[in-house]
């Protein structure tokens, strides 16, 4: 009885998220990435064969598209956010596309060539249903490797939005596979849910073992049952100190506090708070508890709800995009979760600390050499990151 009810509550989950929109003519490409047995669709402002001859690209942006699968639209989005941060000939915008059967059948012309994943397998790594059965994430490995062909390359950005942003979030954890020589940062905005490294929630105000039947610490929720998905099972061995020694950030609207059709309603996903706002700020909570030191920042856009358009573009979303600073190859140093990268500027401080500093603490400004915010009381100044409630 209690089998047939867990599965009667994940089959309500996934009709109540809404059923599978199809593509627009704008979110079909033409262009090709070859991996093993088969291909994989991407837009692109620059072919990745031709990078190695192209002296001025410095950078290397992926952005991972939402649930839609409209990568188009998010490449578009992004090449606009690099126009407005002045970074348009050094930089290099790639946005695969993990397409689903019916976008094969409907909007490809059923080319067999192409990989297809589930429609929601292909957010968390599961494997493709077609070939060979790549994983969504190996398909990223390919490209950093692919990047690797260019001599001049030096940083890369990981970005995903929604379904995007559960896709980064994971895959940051999950992948081992060697980002060296570049420096690489990976940014989550505005995801359903997280990946938790322990199986404590924070329940009425604490921390402890939530009391439900729900397999809430279960991939993609935790970390137990990671055996169950071959990336991990076949690829690597689960190291959480990848997680925490990697350059994370993490973005969230201010505004994205509905609990509209496409949030994620589980009772797992509800154990990481009620909206998706509320479920950052929470996974930042959990952590800073869990480890002893960690690389992970958290930017709130004031005014922007969920938005992959907003976000992008927003002053918070560009200064995570564009300043520099990642993990170095295989490695870097971890630090405590209010480090670098949080401002671009004054106002940057004030959307994050505005309200949540101790008591006579006031946003004093951003030191832009080490993009950190500092605060005031009186005569007295600190990071910010020291004196928040």
């Amino acid at each position: 009885m209690m089998k047939y009810l867990k599965y009667s509550v994940l089959l309500l989950s996934v009709i109540f998220l809404g059923t599978v929109q199809a593509l627009s003519s704008s979110d079909v490409t033409s262009n090709r990435l070859s991996f093993g047995d088969g291909k994989i669709p991407y837009f692109r402002n620059i072919a990745i064969g031709s990078l190695p001859g192209r002296s001025e690209i410095t950078t290397a942006i992926i952005v991972i598209h939402g649930t839609n699968r409209n990568a188009g639209t998010y490449y578009r989005n992004m090449r606009d956010a690099v126009s407005m941060a002045g970074r348009s000939s050094s930089m290099v915008v790639i946005a695969p596309q993990f397409l689903i059967k019916d976008d094969v059948e409907d909007s490809y012309g059923n080319d067999s060539r192409l990989f297809y994943w589930s429609s929601s397998g292909w957010k968390i790594g599961y494997k493709a249903k077609n070939h060979n059965g790549y994983s969504s994430f190996e398909i990223v490995d390919f490209i950093i490797n692919k990047l690797k062909d260019s001599q001049h390359i030096k940083d890369v950005v990981v970005i995903g939005h929604s379904a995007g942003g559960q896709f980064v979030n994971r895959y940051g954890a999950l992948s081992r596979s060697s980002t060296s020589p570049f420096n690489v940062k990976y940014i989550t905005a505005n995801p359903s849910s997280y990946m938790y490294f322990d199986n404590q929630r924070l329940v009425n105000g604490s921390w402890r073992v939530p009391n439900t039947n729900a397999d809430y610490n279960e991939y993609k929720y935790g970390t137990e049952r990671l055996s169950s998905l071959s990336y991990v099972k076949n690829k690597y061995s689960f190291n959480e100190s990848v997680y925490r020694n990697r350059k994370h950030i993490i973005l969230l609207g201010k505004n994205d506090t509905q609990r509209s059709s496409s949030l994620d309603k589980s009772e797992s996903a509800d154990l990481q708070g009620r909206h998706r706002l509320e479920r950052g700020r929470t996974y930042k909570k959990h952590l800073d508890r869990h480890f002893n030191g960690h690389n992970t920042t958290v930017k709130e856009v004031p005014g922007v709800g969920h938005s992959h358009s907003g976000i992008f573009k927003s002053s918070q979303g560009r200064s995570a995009i564009f300043n520099s600073g990642g993990s170095s190859g295989s490695s870097s140093s971890s630090s405590s979760g209010g480090g670098g990268g949080e401002c671009n500027n004054t106002d940057d401080c004030k959307a994050v600390y505005n309200g949540k500093l101790k008591q006579g603490w006031t946003v004093h400004v951003c030191n832009k050499n080490k993009n950190v915010c500092r605060c005031k009381k009186g005569n007295n100044k600190q990071l910010c990151s020291k004196v928040k409630n």
